[in-house]
């Protein structure tokens, strides 16, 4: 997820690290989860907007089985855990059926 504060002016800055949003005396403090690191602060007098948006990617593939299986083993890491973690659990879980020395589904 990213925080992006929105000005009456028309600029916007997007916080990519910044997750959890705190009101603090007369400010929002912005930072990289409950507990976490300190990223920014926007005095609420600003009159800023301040949106969450979650970070997202389009892939659009066209490739075989195989190219798919060797993008995914390629990329796993991009995939976090918080967002993805049911679905990442099953495909551990399917895994585990399979012999890699015979090369067959159990």
């Amino acid at each position: 997820m990213s925080l992006t504060v929105r000005y009456p002016d028309g600029m916007a800055v997007t916080y990519n690290a910044a997750n959890h949003l705190v009101y603090q005396g007369s400010a929002w403090k912005l930072y990289t989860r409950a507990g976490g690191q300190w990223v920014a602060s926007i005095q609420a007098s600003a009159g800023a907007v301040i949106e969450a948006e979650r970070h997202c990617s389009v892939v659009a593939f066209n490739g075989s089985a195989t190219e798919m299986l060797r993008y995914i083993r390629d990329n796993m890491r991009e995939f976090d855990g918080g967002s993805n973690c049911a679905l990442l659990a099953n495909i551990k879980r399917e895994l585990r059926d399979f012999d890699a020395r015979t090369g067959e589904w159990r």
